[in-house]
């Protein structure tokens, strides 16, 4: 692998890193719900145009992790067994 192509690499590993972090830490807080899932649905896409797509079972994961207290009843319901 060349020097341009290892930085690039290195470059896009960073920004998956970030892109993970920033959806980890995303959370509902005061945003309307329909925000929320925009804001979640934002980040998925850009992890998927980067080749870094999120598997369903964990967008439901940080979807619901991301929702607070007040949905604490719906994220049980919905989390597997």
């Amino acid at each position: 692998m060349g020097h341009s192509q290892q930085k690039v690499c290195q470059q896009d590993s960073c920004q998956i890193m970030y892109m993970k972090e920033r959806l980890t830490h995303f959370t509902k807080g005061s945003r309307s719900t329909i925000d929320y899932l925009h804001g979640i649905k934002s980040m998925v896409d850009e992890l998927a145009i980067i080749n870094a797509p999120l598997g369903d079972v964990d967008l439901v994961i940080h979807t619901l992790n991301g929702l607070g207290v007040k949905y604490k009843e719906v994220s049980i319901a919905l989390l597997p067994r």
